[in-house]
């Protein structure tokens, strides 16, 4: 038995297992991603978080300290 995976259009999702059931054709398993289910941009926004963290990780995107920063803006403001 061989795996494929098919990506399909969703406009025409129901056309294609509907084409499938005529063909004859056995679905053994219908998986369907879950996390675009939610978010159509998961993989996009989890590639942009791993880069992020990537950065801070080797030093190249500095990490600034809450409380100074907010010590620094409140300075700032009262002047």
């Amino acid at each position: 038995m061989h795996t494929m995976t098919i990506n399909v259009q969703d406009t025409v999702y129901e056309r294609f297992l509907k084409f499938l059931q005529k063909e004859e054709i056995p679905i053994i398993k219908d998986v369907r991603d879950e996390n675009l289910k939610y978010d159509p941009y998961f993989y996009e926004r989890k590639a942009q978080i791993e880069k992020t963290i990537k950065a801070v990780d080797d030093g190249s995107m500095p990490m600034y300290d809450f409380n100074e920063s907010m010590d620094s803006l409140i300075a700032d403001l009262e002047k």
